[in-house]
C-alpha cells in the first residue's frame, strides 16, 4: 500500500472511531467531517439510507476525492485511487478497488452480511401449506358477489408449498434492495407501488444473496391459503365473513396501508390476504378452464399478471377470496404489493 492510500485509510479510519454522531456538511473540505454521519447518523449498518450525503467531494492531503452511494455502496474515488466502504458492526472497510482479489473478498462479506440479515427477517415468516383438491372460483358462499372472470367454479389440484404468514414489508424489500419505493413509508407496512417486474428484480437478488428459491404464488396457491387450505371453513374472505375483523379496506383504513399482521388471521394463520394491498401473483391472466386443473400456472403468455386479495382504498367486494384483477407487468401504485412463496 503506498504512502498516500496508507494516509487516506488512516484518516477516514480515524474519523470513523472518533467522530461518532457527527452532522458534518454535504461537499466539505474534510471528509472526516462527513464520515461519523455515514456510519452513525442513520443507525448501525444503515449504509443503504444515505439519501443526505449521496454525492460530495472534498480534499485529503492536497488530494481531490469525490464520493458516492451506488448499488448499496459508498464509492470514494480520487487521483491517488478507488476505494469501496462497507460496515459491518462498527467496522469500517475500506478497499483498493484495482486489486481484484480485494475487491472479491468484500463482495462476499457483504453478500454473506446481508444473507444473515435477510434470513433472520424470514425465520418466521412462512406458513408450510398441505396441497389438496378444492374447488376455485364463484363458489356457493360468494353468493352474487362474483364477477364473471371468477366462473365457472372448478376442481383444482395443487401440492404442498409454503406461503408468507405476511406482505412482504418495506424493511425486507430495503434489506434485499437497498432503495424504497412505497409512497407510505413505515418498516412494517407492505411494500407497495411496485411492479409485478419490479417484484421479479427482488427475488432474484433475494435469491442471489440467500441461495434458495423464493418466488409468487401461483393464483391457484394464493387463493387455496386464502380460503384457509385444508382448514377452510368456507368464508367469503380470508378468515372471516365481517371483513372488519381481518382486513383493512376503505371502510376502516384511514385511507392509507396498515402494519401488517393487525388483524385477525384466516385458518392457517396467514395475515391479510383480503384487503390492506393486491398481490401479485405469478400467472399471466386468463379465462378459467371448464373442468378439473392440476397444478395450474396459467396461460402460457399473456398481456396482463394476476392480483389478488383487495386493498386499502377499495370496498368489500375487490376483498372476497375468489375475486381476480390484473394489469400490466410493469404497472405499479400505492394499493399494490406481494407475499413470498416457495416450494413446489
Amino acid at each position: 500500500m503506498s504512502k498516500k492510500i496508507f494516509e487516506l485509510f488512516a484518516i477516514l479510519t480515524f474519523a470513523a472511531i472518533f467522530c461518532v454522531g457527527c452532522g458534518g456538511k454535504i461537499g466539505g473540505d474534510h471528509p472526516s467531517e462527513l464520515l461519523g454521519s455515514w456510519m452513525f447518523g442513520n443507525g448501525v449498518n444503515y449504509i443503504l439510507e444515505m439519501e443526505l450525503l449521496k454525492d460530495g467531494r472534498g480534499v485529503v492531503d492536497g488530494d481531490s476525492i469525490t464520493w458516492k452511494v451506488e448499488d448499496a455502496k459508498l464509492i470514494i474515488s480520487s487521483i491517488i485511487s478507488d476505494f469501496d466502504y462497507t460496515v459491518f458492526g462498527a467496522e469500517l472497510t475500506l478497499e483498493d478497488q484495482s486489486q481484484e482479489k480485494a475487491i472479491l473478498v468484500k463482495k462476499e462479506r457483504w453478500k454473506d452480511y446481508k444473507s444473515k440479515q435477510i434470513e433472520a427477517l424470514l425465520s418466521q415468516y412462512f406458513v408450510p401449506i398441505t396441497g389438496a383438491t378444492y374447488m376455485m372460483g364463484c363458489t356457493p358462499e360468494q353468493g352474487e358477489s362474483c364477477y364473471d372472470n371468477e366462473k365457472p367454479a372448478h376442481s383444482v389440484t395443487i401440492g404442498d408449498f409454503q406461503i408468507g404468514r405476511h406482505l412482504v414489508t418495506q424493511k425486507l424489500w430495503k434489506a434485499v434492495t437497498g432503495n424504497s419505493p412505497s409512497g407510505f413509508k413505515g418498516d412494517d407496512l407492505p411494500v407497495e407501488s411496485v411492479s409485478w417486474d419490479d417484484v421479479q428484480e427482488f427475488l432474484s437478488t433475494l435469491n442471489s444473496i440467500t441461495g434458495k428459491n423464493y418466488r409468487l404464488p401461483t393464483e391457484a396457491e394464493w387463493e387455496f391459503a386464502a380460503r384457509g387450505g385444508n382448514k377452510s371453513k368456507g368464508y367469503k374472505f380470508s378468515g372471516s365473513n365481517n371483513l372488519g375483523e381481518l382486513g383493512w379496506s376503505s371502510d376502516n383504513s384511514g385511507g392509507k396501508t396498515q402494519t401488517v399482521g393487525q388483524k385477525k388471521p384466516n385458518e392457517l394463520d396467514i395475515y391479510d390476504m383480503s384487503g390492506n394491498v393486491f398481490e401479485w401473483c405469478s400467472d399471466w391472466y386468463g379465462p378459467y378452464p371448464s373442468g378439473a386443473a392440476q397444478n395450474p400456472q396459467g396461460p402460457s403468455s399473456g398481456e396482463y399478471r394476476i392480483m389478488r386479495g383487495g386493498s386499502w382504498r377499495g370496498g368489500a367486494k375487490p376483498c372476497r377470496v375468489s375475486n381476480r384483477h390484473s394489469h400490466s407487468p410493469s404497472f405499479f401504485i400505492n394499493v399494490v404489493g406481494f407475499r413470498l412463496a416457495a416450494g413446489k
